[in-house]
């Protein structure tokens, strides 16, 4: 897989690949452009050389993920670097194809990456835009969930202030289901895998908000 690394938008990849499905995750639903809820799953794939993560957007190929596959024409990703199935690849269940033990743990890790660094408030309105973070904080404040529309979508948002031990604060934005999380003012609060804007904090959809 070394050497498909074309990237998307370049056109098709016509070498086949050989690989066998070493970890695979639960089904996700997604908003298409037009508004339309689609499908994606998420696995991890070997050829016995790389371990690597490939997204299928194509429902009727996902039984087939499940054991050691050939791939024809994947397209890689520009953002990510993994492989992406579309309706427009061939998928073929083949014989076995041997890996190493160590890409089934490697697989586990691609689809469920632990969670980002742990910074202080004041190094998270300092971090790089769009890095991934995590904080810790008191919630000084906290508002109502409120919908706003994003690309046709009414999303969910809710607004909460934290305080950390320094006594700096920090707007976070909690986005979908973070934005469901039963918290109140007062409570002490870990908010992992989330992001730096311009002026504040918001949740990614790997965060998870822990009491």
């Amino acid at each position: 897989m070394a050497s498909t690394s074309t990237k998307r938008g370049e056109g098709l990849n016509g070498k086949p690949l050989r690989v066998k499905v070493v970890a695979r995750a639960e089904v996700t639903k997604y908003k298409g452009q037009g508004g339309d809820e689609k499908l994606c799953l998420c696995v991890a794939v070997s050829d016995g050389e790389v371990c690597q993560q490939a997204k299928i957007y194509e429902k009727k190929h996902f039984t087939r993920f499940s054991r050691a596959s050939p791939l024809e024409h994947p397209l890689r990703s520009d953002e990510g670097g993994y492989l992406v199935v579309t309706k427009f690849t061939k998928v073929f269940v083949t014989s076995g194809v041997e890996v190493p033990a160590a890409h089934e743990e490697m697989g586990v890790k691609l689809l469920n990456p632990p969670p980002a660094k742990q910074v202080t408030l004041t190094e998270a309105l300092k971090s790089p835009q769009k890095e991934k973070i995590s904080v810790t904080g008191m919630i000084v404040q906290e508002e109502a969930v409120k919908t706003v529309n994003v690309r046709g979508e009414d999303v969910p948002i809710k607004v909460i202030i934290l305080e950390d031990t320094s006594k700096a604060k920090a707007k976070v934005s909690l986005w979908r289901d973070a934005s469901m999380s039963p918290t109140r003012p007062g409570d002490f609060v870990v908010v992992t895998n989330q992001y730096r804007g311009e002026t504040s904090l918001s949740t990614t959809n790997r965060t998870k908000v822990e009491v």
